[in-house]
């Protein structure tokens, strides 16, 4: 399904009586913030940042501007799930294992903290070897350029999407209306697609993750 069928079979369903049918700028809008949310509650893409570590160097930006930081080109970084590190076999030195790293842990000398929404710290420097950051991304927000690219959602976030939509168009009354009923459906779709296994709890598992920016 494209971007300007999904707008259309919005029109046609849940924004049909809704005071922003007939404004495309809004629908765009609503479009966006509701495929902001899915992407924040399932997830529809993540993923790696690779961190040189360098001497007397702690704090390292996940925004792309960063030459220490290697990250994909078409990625922004919305927040960390999780952390990794090379390390020494414990029984054979010869080999090279992962190691998960705490993240925001206070009372953890050895965890990472994150200092700014795209930025972390790391305590322990060791010059030359590499972090991994599993992290969650942002997605491509939708202009009127690109109305005929295909949905950047699974066909079974399309309803999840829709009761997002018609919860914003209600929101944007000036009138007094009960908007919670609205965002209630919204989270019923939402756990139908988890109850239903339609997000299995191996897209949720981090460490499963193959880590192939290590080098």
């Amino acid at each position: 399904m494209t971007i300007q069928e999904t707008i259309d079979f919005a029109k046609s369903s849940k924004l049909k009586n809704s005071n922003i049918v007939n404004d495309d700028a809004a629908i765009l809008v609503a479009l966006n913030l509701g495929i902001v949310e899915l992407y924040k509650r399932f997830p529809l893409q993540v993923d790696e940042a690779i961190i040189s570590l360098r001497d007397a160097k702690t704090e390292y930006k996940l925004d792309g501007t960063d030459a220490d930081v290697s990250m994909p080109s078409n990625s922004q970084f919305m927040w960390a799930v999780a952390a990794y590190q090379e390390v020494e076999d414990a029984i054979d030195e010869t080999k090279i294992t992962t190691k998960q790293i705490p993240i925001n842990e206070e009372e953890n000398p050895l965890s990472i903290q994150t200092v700014a929404w795209n930025a972390v710290q790391i305590p322990v420097v060791n010059a030359g070897a590499y972090i991994s950051i599993i992290y969650v991304a942002v997605p491509k927000l939708i202009t009127v350029e690109n109305l005929n690219d295909t949905l950047p959602l699974p066909p079974q976030m399309l309803e999840p999407l829709m009761e997002y939509m018609c919860y914003q168009a209600n929101s944007t009354l000036d009138a007094e209306i009960d908007t919670d009923k609205y965002y209630q459906r919204f989270e019923a779709s939402c756990s139908k697609v988890e109850l239903r296994g339609m997000i299995t709890s191996d897209d949720l598992d981090m460490l499963g993750r193959d880590l192939k920016g290590f080098v």
